[in-house]
């Protein structure tokens, strides 16, 4: 019997967009598949879109976030996979999009080797209305990350990142790692899927499957830290990373979270230097590497003025030659 899989979608507000996205569901070649749809709490005409879709396919669920459940997508992802009963779960946010052989292709790859917990796959961006979809051009050779040491490697060398819809991955993986943090406002993705990919053992890339993430240009996006709350849950998020990695891996040096609390320690230095302080415990390499930089800058720019001032002094020996 081919196995269940549970694809869980989120969604707030997102009327004009969810559409396309159940479609790209409905589309798939595989077939014995549920899908869950949590609202967060839409005010537009979510409701009336869903039963549409849920009279077009009884595969498709509609559920509304419990009132006594924390607001935001996390929580709605947990509880559709508490009524979910898929072996394998493909989470999909309600503006994004997989291609038709998605499912198929990563099933195939567990289906050939049932030590593997977790596919993934290449992913490629496109514009709020359009079907031009392109990749930043350093997916070639996600197929030799075999291992989540591996794929955390390809990220930090790369400085990239996957986004949640590449993945596809066993339940019984989920229910050792853990869901979705419901108190995190930012990077949740990221401290979710280090997470699961932490404890997960063999993973595996399929070149038959494509995610398509949708940009939304000129609106505001969840990863702008533009609160406090923000800033401090995205602090929160990478001290969690860094903490299954060194449990994971006894090395939280490696590219991958480097690149991460550098890329938020220089943020922090534009917005809000005092978080910086109450966290020197965490960012200690950073503020070393920032006093060095800073140090050198200025070493340069005192050689700069020195040499300025020794061409100046050339420039006026010319001129008195000359006479």
């Amino acid at each position: 019997m081919k196995p269940l899989v549970s694809i869980i979608i989120p969604t707030y507000n997102r009327v004009h967009l969810i559409g396309e996205t159940l479609e790209s569901v409905l589309s798939q070649t595989y077939q014995n598949w549920e899908c869950m749809v949590v609202d967060d709490g839409s005010t537009d005409y979510t409701d009336e879109l869903m039963e549409f879709y849920c009279n077009k396919d009884n595969r498709i669920k509609y559920h509304h976030r419990p009132a006594n459940r924390p607001k935001g997508a996390n929580a709605c992802r947990n509880y559709g996979f508490e009524l979910s009963k898929g072996e394998f779960i493909q989470f999909l946010d309600s503006d994004d999009l997989i291609s038709k052989e998605k499912l198929y292709g990563q099933l195939e790859i567990f289906k050939s080797d049932a030590d593997v917990e977790l596919s993934f796959c290449a992913w490629y961006y496109f514009r709020l209305n359009s079907t031009d979809y392109r990749d930043y051009g350093v997916f070639k050779s996600l197929h030799k990350c075999t291992t989540p040491k591996k794929l955390f490697d390809f990220l930090g060398n790369k400085s990239t990142f996957l986004v949640p819809h590449v993945y596809l991955t066993k339940r019984s993986l989920l229910q050792r790692s853990g869901l979705w943090n419901e108190y995190l406002t930012i990077n949740q993705d990221g401290e979710f899927f280090s997470r699961v990919l932490c404890f997960a053992t063999k993973i595996k890339f399929s070149d038959k499957s494509k995610a398509f993430y949708r940009q939304n240009l000129g609106v505001e996006t969840l990863s702008t830290l533009n609160s406090d709350k923000k800033i401090k849950d995205a602090i929160r998020s990478w001290r969690l990373i860094e903490k299954y990695h060194n449990m994971r891996y006894a090395n939280g040096t490696m590219p991958y979270i480097r690149n991460g609390k550098e890329a938020l320690f220089q943020s922090l230095l534009k917005i809000k230097t005092e978080e910086i302080d109450l966290n020197k415990d965490f960012f200690a390499y950073e503020i070393r590497q920032n006093k060095f930089k800073s140090k050198a800058v200025k070493k340069i720019n005192e050689l700069r003025n020195c040499f300025g001032n020794f061409v100046k002094k050339i420039n006026v020996l010319n001129i008195f030659d000359k006479r």
